[in-house]
């Protein structure tokens, strides 16, 4: 009742189903983040006055939850994962916040506080980060923002440390720049597919791959 009287609903977050550990994350407008055991959901708990208690973390009874603006801002969309041989880690992005990479524990949990974060901090409506990588080998890990708070850019990131900025469309704007070539939706993914990353518009499509040693 409470999230419902102040547009804090869960809608706007989709789950990521975790490979391996039988459970999801996700997030929501209000930022909080919820790990969920797929085979003991928590349940239903009712609260005489819900409102002091939403920014608690042991009210549900789920695996784990983290407090109000973990993920700044909120999030619309979904988490990006990437099994390495180091570990396991989780992206997220917020709507007033920089994108965020966390490490999974064993069991799962989310460590915290995060390993790293993004160097520039995105607006409405964040970014869907999507991983790409061979396999789980250290080094070849990169994470796939669209950011929009200035135009459309299309940026990657060491998937290892979102700290380390490795290319974005930006940085050569008259042969890879988005934002002069269509209209893109607040909601764009980029999709990764035989190594190219694609990007659709409401009317084109932006197909970005390795450059030949002259720089054609």
């Amino acid at each position: 009742l409470c999230r419902y009287r102040h547009d804090q609903d869960l809608g706007s977050g989709s789950p990521l189903m975790v490979p391996g550990h039988d459970e999801l994350i996700l997030s929501s407008k209000t930022g909080a983040v919820y790990v969920l055991d797929t085979a003991h959901l928590g349940g239903y708990t009712p609260l005489a006055n819900p409102c002091p208690q939403e920014a608690k973390t042991n009210v549900d009874k789920i695996k784990q939850e983290l407090t109000v603006d973990s993920v700044p801002g909120g999030m619309w969309g979904t988490w990006g994962y990437w099994k390495s041989t180091n570990g396991e880690y989780v992206y997220g992005s917020g709507t007033t916040g920089k994108p965020t990479e966390w490490k999974l524990n064993s069991d799962g949990t989310i460590a915290t506080p995060p390993v790293a974060q993004g160097p520039e901090a995105y607006s409405y409506p964040g970014a869907i980060p999507v991983v790409s990588s061979n396999g789980g080998t250290p080094g070849t890990g990169i994470v796939w923002t669209i950011d929009q708070t200035k135009g459309a850019v299309l940026r990657a990131f060491d998937a290892a440390d979102i700290g380390h900025e490795i290319w974005n469309s930006a940085m050569n704007s008259a042969r890879d720049g988005m934002d002069d070539h269509g209209d893109f939706n607040h909601f764009d993914v980029p999709t990764v597919a035989n190594g190219l990353v694609f990007v659709g518009d409401q009317s084109h499509l932006e197909i970005y791959g390795l450059l030949e040693p002259t720089g054609r």
